[in-house]
């Protein structure tokens, strides 16, 4: 009769109902000796069927139609990059140097310097950076709607590029965001670009029914740091 009545709480899962997680009132006796469900025999039992219980004929079904399939291949030399346009040029920068996109409004000019490339200083985040021009480093041509510094009405799209203790913040025209190519999708760099921003390029790539030029990451530092000393 005990044997019965055990089996049957066992079936109705006695810690749910009776137990310390149950609202049954009175609790279950057995709380006075052992404190907790998951110190009595009868918990223990159970969990130990559920673990050795025979596994459903559709779970081995599924688990080997599962490993059958063809593992997916990792892509090798994708390559991550920020996109952006210049004026009507689109350019892309490795991901890793770029720090942030942001927003500035004021650009502080700096007395008795060239401002062909160093622009002025802004406040990134109650820091002093400097901000350079691309159009100036790369000879990009202006257009109709030009990057006006001068408007303090006006709020530009900035990216602000980090490698090691070098920091650059570079006004756009409009941001895209991060994109993804393979190695081989990179093209060499057209001929009517090889003078200008065609030397800071590591190749091209398709985009937008045209191409964006990737810019090589090393020389546009090195380039930014000549131009300012």
């Amino acid at each position: 009769m005990a044997a019965r009545a055990m089996n049957k709480q066992e079936t109705a899962s006695c810690w749910s109902t009776i137990g310390v997680w149950g609202q049954q009132r009175p609790r279950c006796p057995r709380l006075e000796e052992v404190y907790h469900c998951r110190n009595c025999d009868v918990y223990t039992a159970a969990g130990r069927r559920l673990l050795e219980r025979e596994s459903p004929a559709e779970y081995a079904y599924e688990w080997s139609q599962r490993l059958a399939l063809k593992k997916e291949e990792r892509v090798i030399g994708r390559m991550s990059v920020v996109v952006f346009r210049v004026q009507e040029e689109w350019l892309a920068v490795p991901t890793r140097l770029v720090q942030e996109v942001t927003d500035i409004k004021a650009v502080h000019r700096i007395p008795h310097r060239n401002y062909n490339v160093l622009k002025g200083v802004v406040n990134i985040r109650g820091e002093m950076q400097l901000c350079v021009s691309l159009e100036g480093l790369l000879r990009i041509e202006s257009a109709e709607d030009a990057i006006d510094l001068e408007d303090k009405t006006r709020t530009v799209r900035s990216i602000v590029l980090a490698k090691g203790g070098e920091r650059y913040v570079l006004p756009v025209t409009e941001i895209h965001g991060v994109h993804r190519y393979h190695a081989n999708e990179l093209h060499g760099v057209p001929a009517t670009l090889a003078d200008s921003s065609g030397t800071y390029l590591t190749g091209v790539f398709r985009w937008k029914g045209s191409h964006a030029g990737c810019l090589d990451g090393d020389l546009l530092f090195s380039a930014l740091s000549r131009s300012l000393t």
